[in-house]
């Protein structure tokens, strides 16, 4: 843990159960060596809290709700109306607030489009039929036949740990364009092999989680016993990617130490600009601090390094997906 510069005394990173909602939630405290550990709980202590509680009462996530309106094409206002809720109620959930957890379910049901638009044919007559329409077009469109939110639901299906957020992704969905946005910032810096960009990806949403509770790319990740961390369903995940057109992957071959052929594959985004996303400061941050360690590393080296992780070693002989609930914060990264 790093001294704070202003007043010389350093953080500690402890597990400790904090009262939420009435209940004991064990969170990684964090706190001043000189001082006791908090009674009150605030800033990344009530972040965990709040995550681990919508995890074991399966309640949305704030970003839910955005994926919601952004999937269907409608305002928070309109949503209250269609599950019959006050004028401003999806937008206090969007700020945080906790629903109960029966209208948590069924806000969550709204994922799929025909039971969006089930709701939506209750509500026909009051929101007017040209609106019904565009609504109900964006449903078929944007989500019933929609080839990415289609492969996007056959991984969970196949994976039902991407399903919600959860500890195992870093509170954050999968999401395709996400993780090819990454994958186009990172190709502007690195070669990247797929092998070495699942050990990248693994180190940016371990330092993001450290600072904020939510990974970046929505990745789950999963101990091997011989080749380190890596993404569960990584060559699935890229499959997907590469039949959405988003990624390619290709084969390369160089020949060294005599006749010994040593094989890798390349992997590269289709787009040329990382700028079409909008990665907050904390995300930006979180790549730069990877993209610099390794900068002047070539894939086997960070291969090389990465089977030197710690939590690897202690965890290899299990074979199983990480949490990153506390694993990320008992940890330091890229040291």
């Amino acid at each position: 843990m790093n001294p704070d510069s202003t007043d010389g005394r350093i953080f500690r990173r402890v597990r400790h159960a904090v009262l939420f909602k009435n209940e004991k939630i064990e969170v990684i405290c964090h706190c001043r060596d000189s001082d006791s550990l908090p009674e009150k709980i605030d800033g990344i202590n009530l972040v965990q809290a709040d995550s681990l509680y919508r995890q074991k009462h399966g309640l949305p996530f704030p970003e839910e709700f955005t994926l919601l309106k952004e999937r269907y094409g409608i305002s928070s206002h309109r949503l209250s109306e269609i599950l019959a809720m006050g004028p401003n109620t999806i937008k206090k959930y969007e700020r945080g607030e906790l629903p109960i957890p029966a209208m948590g379910r069924i806000i969550l049901s709204l994922k799929d489009a025909r039971v969006f638009i089930a709701y939506l044919e209750q509500v026909r007559s009051h929101i007017g039929e040209k609106e019904y329409e565009t609504l109900r077009h964006n449903a078929e469109e944007r989500v019933l036949k929609n080839p990415k939110v289609k492969l996007q639901s056959m991984l969970m299906s196949l994976c039902p740990i991407y399903r919600r957020p959860s500890e195992y992704n870093g509170f954050r969905i999968l999401d395709f364009g996400k993780l090819n946005a990454v994958i186009t910032y990172l190709n502007q810096r690195l070669s990247l092999t797929t092998e070495s960009l699942s050990r990248i990806l693994f180190y940016i949403d371990s330092i993001h989680y450290c600072v904020s509770c939510r990974s970046v790319t929505g990745l789950v990740y999963e101990t091997t016993t011989s080749c380190g961390i890596r993404p569960h369903r990584w060559e699935v995940i890229l499959g997907m990617m590469s039949a959405l057109k988003m990624t390619h992957v290709r084969e390369e071959a160089k020949r060294e130490n005599g006749d010994k052929v040593e094989y890798s594959a390349l992997v590269e985004s289709t787009d040329s600009n990382d700028s079409s996303f909008d990665f907050s400061d904390s995300e930006r941050t979180a790549m730069d601090k990877t993209v610099n360690f390794f900068c002047d590393k070539s894939p086997q080296e960070i291969m090389a390094y990465c089977l030197k992780e710690p939590l690897w070693l202690k965890n290899k002989e299990y074979c199983e997906v990480l949490s990153f609930q506390p694993h990320a914060f008992l940890n330091d990264w890229l040291r």
